[in-house]
């Protein structure tokens, strides 16, 4: 019996080698499976919830809690695995990638294009704050007596906008002496200090937005998911102009 399911992993191992679009389409459909049964059930576990939730006063919110199925936690994940699994599949395909190998000829794009498409893709947050809040209240996910919808938007739309300034300062910064377009999984030849200081500023960041996008993964935010995504192919289309940059310099001082 291990034997066998040790070939059948072995199997399935080389089959998602040789065709990497096979991952996202998996996750595709149990995304798409998650979000279809959560359809199907109720938000409620009994048909008289909402005058049962306004007859509670106080205890409004803790009898919303135990009245409700997991059907909101399920649609939210079940499309956001979804979204995800779209905007991975579309990055294989535009990329011409379905090995590894094919992986590492993915190509940075020019520093322009690199800060257009970034400002574009933040500009995203915006209606995507808006659709996030928008759909929630819409589904019954706020009290009908508060204003749960108006205070998150007026305070995340004003951050969003002022973020334009410092992530341009940083794009513009790194690109300077940066040395662009660059094959995004560059390695440096050379691990010296410098190298070494790019490498952990750039993995901090990755982390981080990585960290991010599974939270919005499992809260079903939309819009982040796919500015996430993309902030991942701008991370590393930066890493990559230094550390091109760097073993440019290095051929020439050490030709």
């Amino acid at each position: 019996m291990k034997e066998r399911m040790k070939s059948v992993f072995e199997f399935l191992f080389k089959i998602i080698y040789m065709n990497l679009r096979i991952i996202p389409l998996i996750t595709l459909v149990i995304g798409l499976s998650i979000l279809s049964y959560s359809l199907s059930i109720s938000y409620y576990k009994v048909e008289n919830a909402t005058v049962l939730l306004m007859d509670s006063g106080d205890d409004y919110y803790q009898k919303d809690t135990e009245l409700r199925t997991n059907k909101t936690e399920l649609m939210d994940f079940g499309s956001g695995l979804s979204v995800f699994s779209i905007c991975l599949l579309s990055f294989l395909f535009i990329s011409k990638s379905k090995t590894f190998d094919d992986l590492k000829q993915v190509k940075s794009l020019k520093k322009i294009w690199i800060l257009i498409t970034a400002n574009i893709a933040w500009y995203l947050m915006l209606p995507g704050t808006d659709w996030y809040y928008l759909f929630r209240g819409s589904r019954g996910d706020y009290p009908p007596f508060a204003d749960s919808i108006a205070i998150p938007i007026s305070l995340q739309i004003p951050f969003f906008i002022r973020f334009f300034i410092p992530l341009n300062i940083f794009i513009v910064l790194v690109m300077i002496k940066s040395k662009l377009p660059s094959l995004i999984f560059i390695k440096s030849d050379r691990y010296m200090a410098i190298p070494i200081l790019w490498e952990i500023l750039f993995g901090l960041f990755l982390f981080l937005n990585l960290v991010l996008m599974v939270f919005f993964i499992i809260d079903g935010d939309h819009f982040s998911i796919v500015v996430s995504f993309y902030f991942l192919y701008i991370l590393l289309s930066l890493r990559a102009g230094q550390i091109n940059k760097l073993q440019l310099n290095n051929k020439i001082q050490n030709p």
